[in-house]
């Protein structure tokens, strides 16, 4: 407390001030839990009424609970639960595969996003060389839709894909594998950015970002200058 302060209250009031404002942070985090717990029960309860459907009417149940399944992973991973996560994006995959099988033509577009996340849930427990053919069949799902012009293709989707592929790849120790896959993603992203800049710059962006730290990880300086400075 400076000299002057003493005895005005003022430092008091800066103590009071921050108190005030820490509780209101904690305020903020304790509704967010909460919110975040509320969805997390609701995604649970959703899984739970998807599978009895499913086996009242496989044919249009197993659809709805593979999405239900997937969409309760993303949420137990993003509350922190690597561990809990696992299983139902493995189930989600699984059901998106049989069904492939079943019905050839469809569902692949869904079991290579499936496929992806189920990469990136191995890889949140740790087991980041086991992540890596996840992530390089959802690429491989993705092309083949795009190449064949197919019912759910999506260019954007297979660059995200590729990006992802070269995480994998990097974080399993590949890191000379991943900068090709980057430099894919980085020339679908330029041809997208040329027809809808607003869309899709961003996103070119921040492939450009990973582009430039996969070059640096392999020694291409220049390279990675070169990323970043686009």
């Amino acid at each position: 407390m400076s000299y002057e302060d003493r005895g005005t209250g003022a430092d008091d009031e800066a103590r009071g001030a921050g108190a005030g404002a820490g509780d209101d942070v904690r305020r903020e985090d304790a509704a967010a839990d909460a919110s975040g717990r509320a969805e997390l029960a609701r995604a649970e309860e959703q899984v739970g009424s998807r599978r009895a459907a499913a086996e009242r009417d496989p044919d249009t149940g197993l659809p709805a609970l593979a999405g239900a399944l997937h969409r309760l992973s993303n949420l137990l991973s993003a509350a922190g639960n690597p561990t809990g996560a696992l299983p139902p994006a493995k189930e989600a995959a699984r059901i998106y595969a049989e069904l492939g099988m079943k019905r050839p033509g469809d569902f692949q577009a869904e079991l290579a996003l499936a496929m992806g996340a189920l990469g990136d849930r191995v890889a949140d427990t740790g087991d980041r060389a086991s992540a890596v053919p996840f992530a390089k069949q959802s690429v491989r799902l993705q092309r083949e839709l795009v190449e064949e012009e197919r019912p759910g293709a999506s260019v954007p989707a297979l660059a995200a894909y590729l990006l992802n592929y070269a995480t994998r790849l990097a974080g399993a120790g590949e890191a000379v594998e991943a900068v090709p896959r980057a430099e894919e993603a980085v020339g679908l992203l330029l041809g997208l950015a040329d027809e809808d800049p607003e869309a899709f710059l961003p996103r070119l962006a921040a492939a450009l970002h990973a582009l430039g730290h996969h070059r640096a990880a392999v020694s291409d300086t220049s390279g990675a200058i070169e990323a970043a400075q686009e």
